[in-house]
């Protein structure tokens, strides 16, 4: 254990658990082991020694650390960028919707917890791509007006094997650059009516 023996003795006097230990192995890998101690008295009551139960978490933490970078990374992203992050089950049930975008619509985060996305958008051209999500393909939406902005989407398929959600859907707000699109065509227009007025 780190520290050697007088860790050991420290651990100890905290008898109880679970904590995690680090242990140092000559020639392998660093183990992080959690264990739970209990003092075992000798005849006449007074403590022994201890009993130590534990096991390998090595793996288990691996894990969190790398949820936890997940995480950082999935929260930089949505609070920071002008998009939606959503999910929805098999049914079409809403189980996340979060996202800088989200407020942009107008909308409140995890409004739509709980509720049906083909009750909600019923009829639009969206629907009927995002049951082909459903369906197990990745699928793509080009710009459309949604809630007064336009909107820009992915809708990736999860293996429901291995997950609650179904389809997982990045929702980016595009509006700026459809505007920007709209006043360049603008500008195009008139330079063709002038050149046609100059031809003429």
């Amino acid at each position: 254990v780190d520290g050697g023996e007088d860790t050991w003795r420290a651990r100890l006097a905290g008898h109880g658990g679970p904590n995690v230990w680090t242990i140092e192995r000559a020639g392998a890998a660093t183990l992080r082991f959690e264990a739970w101690t209990q003092p075992t008295p000798d005849a006449a009551g007074q403590p022994d020694g201890f009993v130590i139960y534990g096991h390998d978490v090595t793996a288990r933490e691996a894990r969190v650390r790398r949820l936890a970078l997940d995480s950082t990374l999935l929260e930089v992203i949505k609070t920071n960028l002008d998009l939606a992050v959503w999910a929805i089950d098999r049914n079409g049930t809403f189980l996340y919707q979060e996202g800088k975008g989200v407020v942009s619509a107008g909308l409140r985060e995890n409004q739509f917890l709980g509720m049906n996305l083909f009750d909600l958008y019923q009829g639009t051209a969206q629907s009927a791509v995002i049951r082909d999500a459903l369906a197990g393909q990745l699928q793509y939406d080009p710009p459309a007006e949604t809630h007064g902005l336009f909107w820009e989407s992915w809708y990736v398929p999860v293996d429901e094997a291995l997950r609650e959600a179904a389809v997982v859907g990045v929702t980016l707000n595009v509006t700026e650059a459809k505007r920007r699109e709209a006043e360049l065509r603008a500008k195009l227009e008139v330079i063709e009516r002038q050149q046609e007025v100059i031809r003429e």
